[in-house]
């Protein structure tokens, strides 16, 4: 209530492509946002330019439809590989920050995880061991049989607890008949 639920899915055949699911995720937020009523829209609108600052291109860049809330951006200038990865990091985490906030949380369910690329992954690490990240819940759904103790999902999870994250794991089993009719 007050909050934002977006969704989306990683497909196998685009898993080479980096935070596909992620754009989709966003791209469907904005597009919510965009839909609220003009006092809202203002603040998010607001909220979204103070948190990106001079680095609102960069996401712009991945997630286009960020012209649509916040108008259009410069491109920021290039970097090394590894300053520009850095650099992304940071502005989406500030970007994500910008949704979730105090009486308005911001809830991300992720489905097939299992096929999450690993700059995704790592991004999702970033985010989620971000102390700042307070009124933001992700929902991460895999299937166990393609998710071992080793895979980068089960590894991101490990990690993420080891570190004192509040990671909670659900095993769904089969439906029974009965729950079908």
């Amino acid at each position: 209530q007050g909050g934002h639920f977006v969704s989306g899915k990683f497909d196998q055949v685009a898993r080479s492509v980096p935070y596909s699911a992620l754009i989709q995720v966003f791209r469907g937020l904005v597009g919510s946002v965009l839909a609220e009523p003009e006092e809202r829209l203002a603040h998010t609108r607001a909220a979204v330019i103070a948190a990106l600052g001079q680095h609102a291109g960069v996401v712009a860049e991945v997630i286009p439809d960020v012209h649509l809330l916040i108008g259009p951006q410069a491109p920021p200038p290039p970097l090394d590989p590894t300053e520009t990865a850095t650099r992304f990091r940071r502005a989406f985490q500030q970007f994500v920050g910008a949704f979730g906030r105090p009486g308005q949380p911001l809830v991300l369910f992720l489905d097939d995880l299992q096929w999450a690329d690993g700059a995704t992954l790592d991004l999702l690490h970033a985010l989620l061991s971000d102390a700042a990240q307070r009124h933001l819940l992700v929902i991460g759904a895999y299937r166990d049989a393609d998710v071992d103790e080793v895979h980068p999902v089960a590894v991101m999870a490990h990690k993420l607890e080891t570190a004192g994250a509040d990671v909670r794991r659900l095993t769904l089993g089969p439906l029974s008949r009965a729950s079908l009719g």
